[in-house]
């Protein structure tokens, strides 16, 4: 509840501090796109994540994340669905891909250029 809070409080802060806002016009919340930290603490907060890691590419969201291991088909199937849902209700992101592949999760970086984004989410997207 206080990443939420956090989040929508600095995003208030930046467009009050912004040119060429008009702070009486209506902000449209739904159509905000979430912060990729704010994602990646849901993603976390599941309990068979070890750790996460995202970025947004083209107004989607790939989030990567490693778990603890499971046995069954099923049980991943189960998890990766509670993290897509648990990422969706909490901070309405729109358009989110999750993904357990390793080789996303390694090569998420900081600063990627649009090809290597494209590249990753490519990889990600198959990966359903």
């Amino acid at each position: 509840m206080y990443t939420e809070l956090y989040t929508q409080n600095t995003y208030a802060t930046n467009i009050e501090n912004s040119p060429n806002v008009d702070m009486n016009e209506e902000i449209d919340k739904d159509f905000m796109q979430p912060s990729v930290d704010h994602v990646i603490s849901v993603a976390l907060s599941h309990g068979a994540v070890i750790g996460a890691r995202a970025f947004e590419w083209q107004g989607e969201i790939v989030v990567a994340v490693l778990t603890t291991p499971f046995y069954l088909k099923s049980e991943r199937d189960k998890a990766k669905d509670e993290i897509f849902s648990d990422i969706s209700e909490q901070t309405n992101a729109k358009r989110l891909t999750v993904t357990f592949d390793v080789g996303v999760y390694r090569n998420i970086r900081e600063s990627m250029t649009d090809e290597q984004k494209q590249r990753l989410f490519t990889i990600a997207s198959a990966s359903e």
